[in-house]
């Protein structure tokens, strides 16, 4: 049974943390033409989920896969994947083409429906894990009373805010033009 709650927790944590880490290392400016690509946010709205997203799913994918605060960062990481699955339903069933966007800079390819289908189950593997616990492999369970973990939920809070504020100052600063030699 660990090893069940380990899969349910590490691998949507993991998936997180990997477009995290793609969605940071791209221009603000491609992240946030793959949410207004949707047709749901206007510019503002998108810059700010665009900025936002990155050092969220970074944070919560690190509490998640580590088993900290899983009940939280479960719920969390699971409504994610929600909305992520809701946004590509609504542009598939409005007929819009988009660039997916989950994968930032790894460029995983236009909306479909299986992509639909892994968010959902993403979701469910997050919720299960919110629901049953981190188990007995997790950060956790190994530092019971020890300020370890607290100190891992504030670092990681502190750079998904800080991520967020440097996306949010690049966005102001235009890629940087390429010359033709």
């Amino acid at each position: 049974m660990a090893f069940i709650l380990l899969g349910l927790r590490v691998v949507p944590g993991l998936v997180l943390v990997l477009f995290g880490l793609a969605k940071a290392f791209e221009h603000q400016a491609a992240g946030v033409a793959a949410v207004r690509g949707y047709r749901l946010l206007g510019p503002r709205s998108s810059a700010i989920v665009s900025a936002a997203l990155p050092g969220a799913e970074i944070a919560l994918g690190v509490l998640l896969s580590l088993g900290i605060e899983t009940r939280a960062a479960g719920v969390l990481s699971a409504a994610l994947f929600v909305g992520f699955s809701a946004a590509m339903a609504s542009a598939l069933l409005r007929g819009v083409a988009n660039e997916c966007g989950c994968g930032g800079a790894l460029r995983t390819g236009e909306v479909r429906w299986p992509l639909v289908a892994r968010n959902g189950l993403l979701a469910a593997s997050a919720a299960s894990a919110a629901l049953l616990g981190p188990g007995d492999l997790s950060l956790s369970a190994l530092t019971a009373d020890s300020p370890v973990e607290g100190a891992v939920v504030l670092v990681a809070a502190l750079g998904a805010t800080v991520l967020a504020f440097a996306r949010l100052l690049q966005a102001k600063t235009p890629p940087a033009a390429t010359t033709g030699r």
